[in-house]
């Protein structure tokens, strides 16, 4: 169910992501295929490895990211994949955290083959993701060690002065007392009002034609001609884009 308001103040601001194409193409199957070419290469083992390397919320369209390039929504997808991953279900006392990382994982390199095969290209056999330490050393994420690294001192935007981030390093060694935390390079992850969701599938069930956001058609029912899925995100010369709602 969509709700659509017209011409009203909003309090809330968060960001979504979408898709943005050609007004020359009147459904999805008349958008062109990406060149294979474009598409990123594995490792010897014939996995896929990807950098987190990327903060991911409005300001990313301001900035110098292809958001036209494959390897940039494979990135995007991956973050999902990733972060997108803790459950809360609440109940009347307490509440719990569902882990949907190994899912999410799953789902994310299910929709990498087919994007692949699509393409006409081997797909991968696996996924891997990794950040880069302060001596750019690869750390690769799993789900036990989801959140257990610290952002290097002027890397995390949240941290003002000197004080404060040395307050946030304290707490990170405190709350992993018998593990030697690695220092992240670079600052990385989903903004949590919108973009973050439960899980992968969860955050990819939609992606909204950039030209309708604010020219809705509400008679216009949404088909496998008009609607967008991840396949053609990854396949088609479609656009990720993201816009305040």
């Amino acid at each position: 169910m969509k709700t659509i308001r017209r011409g009203v103040f909003e309090t809330n601001s968060s960001t979504t992501h979408c898709a943005s194409f050609s007004k020359d193409y009147s459904s999805i199957s008349q958008i062109p295929l990406r060149d294979k070419k474009t598409f990123p290469t594995f490792n010897e083992n014939g996995e896929l490895e990807i950098e987190m390397n990327i903060y991911w919320d409005m300001e990313v369209c301001n900035g110098d990211i292809d958001l036209d390039s494959v390897d940039t929504i494979i990135k995007y997808l991956a973050a999902h994949a990733v972060f997108s991953s803790e459950e809360i279900k609440y109940g009347r006392k307490n509440h719990e955290i569902k882990c949907n990382f190994d899912k999410n994982h799953t789902d994310f390199l299910n929709d990498l083959i087919e994007a692949y095969k699509k393409i006409g290209l081997t797909p991968p056999k696996d996924v891997k993701y990794y950040f880069l330490d302060v001596n750019d050393n690869k750390i690769y994420i799993t789900k036990d060690n989801l959140h257990h690294w610290i952002y290097a001192e002027g890397v995390d935007p949240w941290y003002d002065s000197r004080s404060d981030w040395v307050k946030y390093e304290k707490n990170m060694k405190k709350k992993y007392p018998n593990e030697t935390l690695p220092y992240a390079k670079n600052y990385f992850g989903l903004c949590g009002n919108d973009l973050l969701s439960h899980s992968y599938a969860q955050a990819t069930d939609y992606y909204e034609n950039y030209v309708n956001v604010y020219n809705w058609d509400e008679n216009t029912e949404e088909s496998e001609e008009t609607g967008i899925t991840t396949i053609d995100m990854l396949t088609r010369e479609i656009s990720l884009n993201f816009y305040h709602t």
